[in-house]
């Protein structure tokens, strides 16, 4: 076996490879592949810096901030600005930025090493160069997301550096469509070399299949029928997943810790035993960054997302009043017990009213607390959970997402699949299920999957907007929901409550749906161009 070279994570693409430690052995390389999810729960080093900004674990949601579904009570420097589309804010350059760059690239560069050095027809080895080749394509595929357009909005758009070669000097940006196809690539030699799924905290070969539904339905223009091939695509790889018998969606009571919509009484912070609490456990996780009792000094991203009754926590990320309202629609869907409203409470442990009889809030800097709990109680710890990647319930909806598609380019046979894809995930959660695209309009007529400005007339929902919706619904802080508007040419809904600047609507082609390259990077690399504001 040839000796495995692999860079310090201090790796940046404009940086050479500088600093090397010398592997030769199954342990080392193994460690150095478990090392890449160590730096997602962690403050990182960049250059020999260190700084609280760099903090991956309030990183990590950076594309979260951008969405619909949430709120922020406070304010992070260029974190925040993520959350405002103003061109001002897109102007603030700070270490949160820099830090999601470096880090992506950091694992890059160990891949990269892994990739270009071990030798994958070793049988003792195959299964970690497979491992590597998925963790590339999973980090190019959230740079591009963050700082290159949606590949539906055309393919020569600027993306990120296409760096493979562990030993090249600076780079240029690569276009979109490059990007895409070295992740294809990658993901389709992930599934040659990688095992199949018996555990939920490292890629298998059912990961690779189910990134790549997502990768080619994200491809799918729905304004344009000459990609249904891509829909084709992603409804096959979608199959391999759900048809493998390995995925199965956990059960109701299971997936939210009650078959009951949640005590309007019960003190926020209260422990609950649903899915995302014990996600590295459940079969319906594809892959999840798998987080232990240990990490929980370091990786307590829960505390943005949650402040308890007795005031622990941060509680600085909120459901929106958006989601909220659409979530309300249908009054039987349980997912309204993912927020967790932080009522004031009597003595008697009863909700406290005001003199006009409302439900009093606890409020964060003059904003109302609607904490999110898909981050919280593994092991009873308000703050605590696994980082969940992949399941199985976005794969359906992949599906139903290319069936819908299908359905939008003549194939009218496609909607009835969309519908019965979708109404697997309705039926879990308890709310209505479809017979038609009608049906989704009596329960959400300002149709979300296509919104409008207010005072404007809603558009008449097709079954795109009825599959969108669902994973507005299902998939809310999941990380994409911003990408699943702006890839589909819909525009996002941000006029609710928030201290954001820009209320009304965002246009899907607004050149700040994508972050600006960090400034850092730029003077450190005369070939980059900068993202327009």
């Amino acid at each position: 076996m040839p000796l495995l070279f692999s860079c310090e994570l201090e790796q940046l693409p404009s940086d050479s490879v500088s600093s090397i430690q010398a592997f030769s052995s199954v342990k080392g390389i193994e460690q150095a592949t478990v090392g890449q999810y160590d730096t997602f729960k962690k403050n990182i080093v960049i250059r020999g810096k260190s700084s609280w900004q760099y903090n991956m674990p309030r990183v990590i949601d950076m594309v979260n901030l951008q969405g619909d579904d949430i709120y922020i009570t406070n304010s992070y420097n260029d974190l925040t600005s993520f959350n405002q589309y103003n061109p001002e804010s897109r102007l603030l350059d700070g270490g949160f930025n820099l830090a999601n760059w470096a880090a992506h690239y950091k694992n890059i560069a160990v891949c990269n090493k892994i990739i270009s050095e071990v030798d994958a027809t070793d049988a003792e080895l195959k299964g970690l160069v497979g491992e590597n080749y998925y963790l590339r394509a999973l980090w190019y595929l959230s740079l591009t997301r963050t700082y290159g357009r949606p590949y539906t909005h055309g393919t020569d758009y600027l993306s990120v550096p296409l760096r493979l070669d562990p030993e090249a000097d600076v780079q240029e940006r690569a276009t979109v469509g490059e990007v895409y196809a070295q992740i294809i690539s990658d993901l389709e030699m992930a599934a040659d070399l990688l095992p199949e799924a018996t555990i939920r905290t490292r890629p298998s070969k059912e990961a690779a299949y189910g990134l790549l539904s997502r990768v080619y339905v994200w491809m799918t223009d729905p304004t344009d029928a000459s990609t249904a091939n891509y829909a084709d695509l992603a409804i096959s790889y979608a199959d391999k997943v759900i048809n493998s018998g390995k995925f199965a969606l956990t059960s109701t009571a299971s997936y939210f810790g009650s078959s009951e919509i949640r005590p309007k009484n019960m003190p926020v912070g209260t422990p609950v035993n649903h899915y995302f609490s014990r996600a590295k456990e459940e079969n319906e996780t594809v892959f999840a960054l798998g987080v232990l009792a240990s990490d929980a000094g370091i990786i307590a991203r829960g505390k943005m997302f949650m402040q308890t009754y007795e005031g622990l926590g941060f509680g600085q990320y909120c459901a929106s009043e958006y989601y909220r309202e659409i979530l309300a629609s249908d009054n039987n869907d349980l997912r309204t017990n993912f927020v967790e409203p932080r009522y004031q409470l009597d003595e008697n442990g009863n909700v406290k009213v005001d003199e006009n009889g409302n439900d009093m809030l606890f409020n964060h800097k003059g904003y109302v607390q609607y904490n999110i709990n898909k981050f919280s109680y593994m092991g009873g710890d308000p703050f605590l959970a696994d980082i969940v990647y992949q399941r199985s319930a976005e794969v359906y909806l992949n599906r139903a997402e290319a069936y819908a598609k299908k359905a939008l380019f003549g194939d009218g046979s496609a909607i009835q699949k969309a519908l019965d894809d979708v109404n697997t995930i309705r039926t879990r959660a308890h709310a209505s299920t479809y017979n038609s695209v009608d049906d989704f309009s009596v329960i959400y007529p300002s149709n979300p999957g296509n919104p409008v400005a207010d005072g404007e007339t809603p558009k008449n929902a097709d079954i795109l907007d009825v599959v969108l919706t669902e994973r507005f619904l299902e998939l809310a802080w999941e990380f994409n929901r911003s990408v699943d508007v702006f890839r589909n040419k819909r525009d996002l809904y941000r006029n609710y409550l928030g201290p954001h600047l820009i209320k009304g609507i965002v246009n899907w082609d607004n050149n700040r749906i994508i972050a600006p390259i960090p400034l850092d990077e730029m003077n450190a690399n005369p070939l980059l161009v900068q993202n327009p504001n």
